[in-house]
Parts: structure tokens; C-alpha cells; sequence
């Protein structure tokens, strides 16, 4: 369905609450935020920005998250080719999901050594994540099966990297496993940990 300027101003706010905001969760409050009128957001000046938005886009739920994920919280960023680059990646990324997970986790070697924590360090799965070999949607769903991150959030509380890191996932995980097959999941996942004792 396609939203509107007003509209597309509301679910932004909503968006950016959860987003940005620990105590503010999008599915709880059911997308809605404080009272917004629409006289309040007809004298916005950046007004048309979202108007323009709510034409150019088709899902702007999606467009918004892709961006909120890429630390682009302002609206006039969201108008930008780099955006809607990083959109149609996303969309092109989530078609073949099971198909990277499983392209992914054939790069995890050790699947223990993956998610322990050295004294003076990240873990492994972490440092992956960040060269970019491993996606953020693939730590989710690893995430959804292992429960990782809680256990390096208790040993890594106070570090600023794995903090950030943390938050973006599972601010992240509930609009990415809401409509995930995890039972075809399971089974990939599954079927990598007996390839690799086996082997």
C-alpha cells in the first residue's frame, strides 16, 4: 500500500525511535509513537522530503530500515542513489537468504572456536562480520538458534564495538525473523555443524 507524505513522516518517527531509542520497540507500540498531527507536519520544512519519498518508494518500510541499519537517520540521506542502492542490495540479499546463509556458514571452519571470547579480544563470528564475510542477517539467524549475543553482551558490556553491534542486531533481528522459515534454517544450519565434525 502506498503511504503518503504524512504517513511516510509517521512510520520515519516510529523507525527512528526504535532505531536509536533502547526503550522503544517498533512491534510493541505497534509502529505508532506520540500523538503526530498532521497541521504539525504541514508546516515542517522538510516536509516534501518525505512527500517525495512516499512517491519514489514502494516499500518505504523496507527503503527506511535498510538505511537506519546504514546510520542514515536523516530523511533528506534516504533520497539519495546511495540509499536506494543500498535498498535494492538489501531486497536482491533477503530473495536468496537461505542460499547466503548457507554459502556463509561453509566459511566457519571451527564453529566452536567461532563463538568463544578471547581475554583481550572480539569473538571470531564478530571480526567476520566486520571484513564483511559474514552478514548481519546470518549472525541473526545464528543468533536465533544459539543465543550468542546475550552471552558476549555480559562479557563485553562495557565495549563500545560489540555495544553497537549488539543493539543493531537485535534491534534488527524481530523485522528480519518475522516471516523467516526457521524450521529450512535449523536444517542448513544443522546440516553445516554435521559437515563439520564429520569431515
Amino acid at each position: 500500500m502506498k503511504l503518503n507524505g504524512y504517513e511516510t513522516y509517521c512510520l520515519y518517527l516510529a523507525l527512528k525511535n526504535h532505531f536509536t531509542l533502547d526503550k522503544y520497540d517498533f512491534f510493541k507500540y505497534n509502529g505508532k509513537t506520540k500523538n503526530v498531527s498532521k497541521e504539525s507536519f504541514l508546516i515542517r520544512k522538510d516536509r516534501f522530503q518525505f512527500e517525495k519519498l512516499a512517491r519514489k518508494c514502494d516499500d518505504v518500510k523496507t527503503h527506511m530500515i535498510v538505511n537506519f541499519l546504514a546510520d542514515r537517520t536523516w530523511i533528506g540521506d534516504m533520497l539519495d542513489d546511495e540509499a536506494f542502492d543500498a535498498t535494492k542490495r538489501h531486497v536482491k540479499s533477503i530473495q536468496s537468504m537461505s542460499y547466503n546463509f548457507k554459502n556463509e556458514l561453509e566459511k566457519i571452519d571451527d564453529m566452536k572456536a567461532m563463538f568463544t571470547v578471547a581475554d583481550n579480544g572480539y569473538p571470531r563470528i564478530l571480526n567476520e562480520y566486520m571484513r564483511g564475510d559474514i552478514s548481519l542477517e546470518t549472525l541473526i539467524i545464528l543468533d536465533a538458534f544459539i543465543q550468542f549475543i546475550p552471552k558476549f553482551d555480559a562479557k563485553l558490556s562495557d565495549d563500545y564495538i560489540w555495544s553497537k553491534f549488539s543493539f543493531k542486531a537485535r534491534k534488527f533481528a524481530p523485522f528480519l525473523l518475522q516471516d523467516l522459515d526457521k524450521k529450512k534454517f535449523k536444517q542448513i544450519l544443522k546440516e553445516r555443524i554435521e559437515n563439520t565434525i564429520y569431515s
